[in-house]
């Protein structure tokens, strides 16, 4: 799931879910960023597990700082892996790819000269 502003608190987050009266959200963590664990839960049990995606937010703590502009350069050197999730973190353009665009991107994002589109 993407579209999560970064510092998204696990009751902001849940508060943008309808799912009625039976279904509840299950979050592994306070704070949601890349990679937190979201499950819908029927009854008690798992009936759905997704994955959050906070564009910018590499490292997943679920801020944007200078240890995923770190995590951008190194998997741009080959010398780090992103899973699917946290690739889709890294393409700071939502453009399909992660290239040296998106490492100026998330640069100017931290300078605060750029702003990073949460949406799709």
């Amino acid at each position: 799931v993407s579209g999560i502003a970064p510092e998204t608190s696990e009751a902001a987050f849940k508060e943008k879910f309808s799912l009625g009266a039976a279904p509840s959200l299950s979050v592994s963590s306070s704070t949601v960023g890349t990679g937190t664990q979201v499950r819908v839960l029927l009854n008690g049990e798992a009936y759905y597990t997704f994955y959050a995606v906070v564009r910018g937010d590499l490292s997943g703590n679920g801020k944007i700082d200078t240890l995923d502009l770190l995590y951008l350069r190194d998997y741009l050197l080959k010398t780090r892996d992103l899973n699917s999730v946290y690739s889709r973190a890294a393409d700071i353009d939502a453009n399909g790819k992660v290239d040296t665009l998106d490492l100026l991107k998330l640069r100017d994002a931290l300078l605060k000269i750029y702003t990073i589109s949460q949406e799709a």
